[in-house]
């Protein structure tokens, strides 16, 4: 069974993903994870089932990175997703955040194939009056959203946080999944 992990920034800045990685690599024949690497620092040994695909570096210093590079960033990201999910057919697709979610929604909408499951877990709420209007974080949010019905598995790190989410519009099933690193 192959799965496709999908997380816009650094995997490696969340030490659970990077253990639901290592989870998830025991239980299943494939794994590829989409992410990006840190801009002079990437020190973390996946298992020899998972493929490591690189959207590109994150920049050690973002504030730097400016407002187009981060949609040149996005897009490029968004592209390598589709491409990935189109080449491969994939048991599970786990999403981390709203903007994996929003490249799922993209790559969907263009090619329509779907996945027999799809789980998305999130592990920080963007803020909505935090995005410009017409920002990609604006977009990532409704995607969010908008992927509930389909969703076979939503996870959050905290119980509380599920008044954030449309639960009613959710179809699977939801879980407490805590951030407690097991390494």
């Amino acid at each position: 069974m192959n799965v496709l992990i999908s997380i816009f920034n650094p995997a490696e800045f969340y030490p659970p993903t990077l253990n639901a990685v290592e989870y998830l690599a025991g239980k299943y024949d494939s794994i590829v994870l989409l992410t990006h690497s840190i801009e002079g620092d990437n020190q973390w040994k996946f298992p020899e089932n998972v493929q490591v695909i690189f959207a590109g570096q994150w920049p050690a210093d973002l504030g730097r990175s400016g407002r187009w590079k981060n949609i040149k960033r996005f897009i490029h990201y968004a592209l390598t997703f589709r491409k990935i999910f189109r080449r491969n057919q994939y048991n599970l697709v786990l999403l981390y955040e709203p903007y994996a979610a929003l490249a799922y929604k993209l790559a969907t909408l263009f090619y329509g194939r779907r996945t027999p499951l799809l789980w998305y877990h999130n592990h920080d709420i963007l803020e909505p009056l935090s995005q410009g209007k017409f920002s990609i974080g604006r977009c990532a949010i409704k995607a969010e959203q908008a992927i509930f019905p389909s969703l076979s598995i939503f996870s959050l790190p905290s119980n509380e946080r599920k008044e954030f989410f449309p639960m009613d519009k959710l179809k699977g099933k939801y879980f407490f999944v805590p951030n407690y690193p097991s390494k």
